[in-house]
């Protein structure tokens, strides 16, 4: 089986009160996305973290990834600070900063970053949203794929036209299945969290 996640941000106590996780502390939220994880994902199976794994440090960041099970690829996100050795050594089994991959019968490209939105939305936003045009140069263009997948947002909406979020916030802390995917790719509606 394939899975998708990204945004776990271990160790990071902000992100807590941020995306209001209801976790007491960060070690609480560790064991808990832990825990999700393995009751998903097998010794076999592949996930892809779509960026920003950890805020601790890297000797504790390696051992997180070592209770994980699956085979792990990683697409950095902007909070992903090793270098590409360093997240192999640490038990990635690969480093990409985007990637595409044919599933389900379609081009999904992966990235820790939502699409760029068209010009008129960039204008507005510069005005009237700034912080959306952070990391604007690293927003892929929905140009040669059917699908993105995209963390970033630590939104509850899974699912905005051609882009799917498989950030942990929209999926109650658990990593989503290819299946999952496939159902969201199948509707025609937005879907976000009660």
């Amino acid at each position: 089986m394939i899975f998708f996640t990204s945004d776990m941000h271990y160790g990071h106590e902000k992100v807590i009160k941020y995306s209001k996780r209801p976790f007491k502390n960060c070690e609480e939220m560790k064991n808990e996305f832990v825990a999700r994880w393995n009751k998903r994902v097998k010794k076999d199976n592949l996930v892809y973290v779509l960026g920003d794994f950890s805020f601790e440090n890297y000797e504790n960041s390696k051992n997180i990834l070592s209770e994980l099970l699956g085979k792990k690829i990683l697409i950095k996100g902007n909070h992903d600070r090793f270098s590409y050795n360093q997240y192999k050594s640490m038990g990635f089994e690969s480093v990409f900063e985007e990637v595409a991959v044919k599933l389900l019968g379609n081009r999904i490209k992966l990235s820790h970053y939502p699409a760029r939105a068209n010009i008129f939305k960039r204008i507005w936003s510069y005005f009237f949203y700034p912080k959306y045009n952070r990391y604007l140069e690293r927003r892929p263009i929905l140009k040669n794929c059917d699908y993105l997948l995209h963390g970033h947002t630590h939104s509850k909406i899974k699912k905005q036209g051609r882009m799917i979020h498989v950030g942990v916030d929209s999926w109650n802390f658990y990593p989503v299945s290819l299946s999952e995917i496939g159902s969201l790719i199948s509707s025609r509606i937005k879907i976000s969290t009660p």
